[in-house]
């Protein structure tokens, strides 16, 4: 069975991290399992949204950067604060170098909309 179907398969966040051959600590990722296969499922999803014809071993790859990246967002050293605003903001393409909107880290949130009172 093909890597990418292997993942379309996978259950768990730790059967994504063995499929892709991303290290990770069990211990560190348990707490924030949930918000990193969220943000990979992001960086998937905008990798597959602009390389979705590129081959398999390119997009494995392009995988298990963004699978890596995700956990990296999570780890310790983010604040709640951060962690909050890391959970609700756009995202720059995982792919890292291809798409001419690639931003490196962490991509800044969308500008929060000013309102005004109607009766004013």
């Amino acid at each position: 069975m093909k890597l990418i179907a292997k993942l379309e398969e996978a259950e768990g966040a730790e059967e994504f991290f063995a499929l892709l051959d991303v290290p990770f600590e069990p211990e560190r990722l348990m707490p924030v399992r949930l918000h990193v296969m969220k943000r990979f499922a992001d960086y998937k999803e905008q990798i597959d949204r602009c390389h979705g014809d590129a081959d398999e071993k390119k997009r494995a790859e392009w995988y298990q950067d963004a699978l890596a990246r995700a956990y990296e967002d999570f780890l310790d050293g983010v604040t709640d604060a951060e962690r909050k605003h890391l959970i609700g903001g756009d995202r720059a393409c995982a792919c890292h170098g291809t798409c001419g909107d690639i931003q490196q880290g962490r991509a800044e949130s969308a500008p929060t909309p000013t309102f005004a009172p109607l009766g004013s």
